[in-house]
């Protein structure tokens, strides 16, 4: 399964707020989790590999300044993205920071950026938190969600 992730709402909230109780470890096989939809994840990540440092033209940079973010809030941005890159790079994934949680039917809830940084160093599996809607929501709740889902898996992992 491809991950995808997900807009915010009040049920992606409280369901990460409760992973840590509801959420179990698991191990997944790479590349899985940074799915289509990570794509200016991937381009600012070969740009770093190229040295580059003007990202004005970057895709990245154009989805953020057109969500309303400032120049410097947006270096500032990309460059603590850098910084885990480099970090993860240098010395692996480190769990301390936490876990990339993802939902047993193909949501990724929070961390684009790492899961794009592992798949670009060639990592071949990677512990995840794994979480169910159903354990927080009854599912008569969650079909606006399922919905979301399964729109983002049809338009990016096809």
């Amino acid at each position: 399964m491809k991950y995808v992730g997900i807009k915010n709402s009040a049920q992606k909230s409280e369901l990460l707020k409760k992973a840590k109780k509801v959420g179990k470890v698991t191990t997944v096989r790479l590349p899985s989790i940074a799915g289509g939809d990570c794509s200016r994840h991937r381009e600012l990540l070969a740009m770093f590999d190229a040295e580059s440092t003007d990202f004005r033209e970057a895709e990245y940079y154009i989805y953020q300044k057109n969500n309303g973010k400032k120049h410097a809030q947006i270096i500032e941005k990309i460059e603590r993205f850098r910084k885990t890159y480099e970090s993860i790079k240098k010395k692996g994934y480190d769990y301390s920071q936490g876990h990339i949680v993802v939902t047993s039917n193909g949501a990724r809830l929070d961390g684009s950026h790492r899961s794009s940084i592992v798949e670009h160093l060639g990592f071949k599996e990677l512990d995840v938190l794994m979480v169910d809607w159903e354990s927080v929501f009854p599912k008569p709740k969650l079909r606006d969600i399922y919905s979301h889902i399964e729109e983002q898996q049809k338009r990016y992992n096809s």
